[in-house]
């Protein structure tokens, strides 16, 4: 999803989501997607298992996961003990 929205931090956004922050605090990102079409500028949210793969070729400046995929992404993360929950807040703000 594109859209005209301004830009937040990542650091910003934690406190929008919840969850922990690994990454780049200053990071901008200015709406979501899903993890096969995001962009550096955008969220994605890994909130089921059997998507795990595509982690891997996401180009999301954010992806928001469980505790138990962390290790999954090296980039930019939000660590939440419920991914959908913070992704739905995310999407909320946006």
């Amino acid at each position: 999803m594109d859209n005209p929205a301004m830009p937040v931090s990542l650091e910003q956004l934690v406190t929008i989501s919840g969850g922990v922050l690994e990454g780049d605090g200053n990071h901008l990102v200015d709406g979501v997607a899903t993890l096969h079409d995001a962009h550096s500028h955008q969220v994605a949210a890994l909130t089921n298992g059997r998507y795990r793969n595509e982690v891997a070729n996401s180009r999301a400046g954010c992806v928001i996961l469980g505790e138990n995929d962390a290790e999954a992404v090296a980039a930019n993360r939000i660590i939440h003990p419920d991914p959908a929950l913070a992704f739905a807040k995310v999407i909320r703000y946006f």
